[in-house]
């Protein structure tokens, strides 16, 4: 009798045990799953800055010289026909220039949208710019993109040919429930910070990823909010 009682309570403790383990993969199956619907998310939302520029070189020449020396020169982000476009300076004989956009998993379609609503901003971007420095002789050279939960906001620095100054502005799309853009807002910090150990410091740019909200990095920076003009 003895004997068959302990047969029983080993048979009971191995099918608990075996239950203890299949609840126990079960929940690792559950939180893989988790984790991987949190990094397929994640991908969408912080999968990192996707960069719009201008890639390869455009072979010109001296006015006064048309038949040479020929030698290269970068191509550049400009306003050309109302939109951005990488475009070749002076006479062009032949021209690489030409638009990249970057990103992590991104179909050529993405790409193209992506450019489209940042050129929805331009007829913002391209005034305020040229007022500022009194030139439409600038190019942007670098464009970062960022997707947040209900917005993507695009980092644009920029120099001015003629002088070499260099400046940057933020300007945020926000979208609906929808998908549908709304009205773009276009931030420029202007000024500079307090001094920090003795060293004064720009001031630029940056979003709060929590709010989406743009602000200016330090104190003694002035927020200039651009309008269409």
């Amino acid at each position: 009798m003895k004997y068959y009682l302990l047969s029983f309570l080993a048979i009971l403790y191995i099918g608990f045990i075996a239950s203890c383990k299949a609840d126990l993969t079960s929940m690792e199956d559950l939180s893989s799953e988790v984790k991987q619907e949190q990094a397929t998310s994640s991908q969408k939302i912080g999968q990192g800055p996707r960069e719009i520029k201008c890639t390869g070189t455009c072979e010109g020449y001296d006015l006064n010289e048309p038949s040479g020396p020929y030698w290269w020169i970068e191509c550049h982000m400009t306003m050309f026909n109302n939109l951005y476009q990488c475009k070749c300076w002076y006479d062009v004989t032949e021209s690489k220039c030409k638009i990249e956009v970057s990103g992590a998993q991104l179909t050529n379609n993405e790409k193209t949208e992506l450019f489209a609503e940042f050129n929805s901003m331009a007829p913002i971007i391209h005034p305020y710019i040229s007022s500022k420095y009194n030139s439409a002789d600038y190019a942007l050279t670098s464009v970062e993109v960022e997707e947040h939960n209900s917005s993507k906001t695009f980092a644009i620095k920029y120099k001015v040919l003629e002088t070499g100054e260099t400046g940057s502005i933020l300007a945020k799309l926000p979208f609906d429930s929808n998908g549908n853009a709304g009205d773009p807002i276009v931030v420029d910090c202007i000024n500079r910070c307090k001094l920090t150990d003795n060293k004064p410091a720009n001031c630029y740019e940056a979003v709060d990823i929590k709010t989406e909200n743009i602000e200016c990095t330090c104190e003694g920076c002035s927020m200039v909010i651009v309008s269409d003009q």
